[in-house]
């Protein structure tokens, strides 16, 4: 008997809400100038669950001589300029890395449109200091968000076709 594991079974959950679906927004990740082999994607489909946001990496710097099994990373939001606010997302997937590759997903009903809009997200390493789990203050992978659509940010009144004429 074949059975699937808890992880398994969730992966196949969300890949099934988002099964048929466009995602409404998305980021390719791009490792930066300490880890240039990083490559990955955030995928954010609209579904009656919620957001269901799919996240994928590879190419992660490893924990080789850490004596952990696997990495931990996490997503934080930044504006596009560089000296705009870093912020933590705790609506976006942590990422667990086994043998240089990640996979993570969440559905979430707190995330809105202009949560991502003009948007980085930025991948960080979170490091080990014995007890407790610290961000690294090294970048691993940056990407912009882009939507499949563009954003209306404010409707105009349309006029009717009598006050056209």
């Amino acid at each position: 008997m074949n059975t699937l594991s808890f992880m398994e079974k969730q992966e196949a959950l969300y890949h099934h809400l988002g099964k048929g679906r466009l995602p409404f927004a998305s980021a390719e990740l791009s490792g930066g100038e300490r880890h240039p082999n990083v490559r990955g994607r955030i995928e954010f489909y609209a579904t009656p669950a919620g957001t269901l946001i799919l996240a994928e990496a590879q190419g992660l710097p490893g924990v080789s001589g850490t004596g952990r099994r696997s990495a931990v990373y996490e997503f934080y939001v930044k504006g596009q300029s560089e000296s705009a606010h870093t912020y933590r997302c705790p609506q976006l997937p942590t990422l667990y890395e086994k043998e240089g590759r990640a996979w993570g997903s969440v559905v979430t009903a707190k995330l809105s449109v202009s949560d991502l809009h003009e948007k980085r997200l930025v991948l960080y390493q979170k490091e080990d200091v014995g007890e407790a789990w610290t961000d690294s203050a090294v970048e691993t992978a940056v990407g912009t968000v882009s939507f499949a659509a563009p954003i209306v940010r404010r409707r105009t009144s349309v006029r009717s076709s009598a006050e056209v004429s």
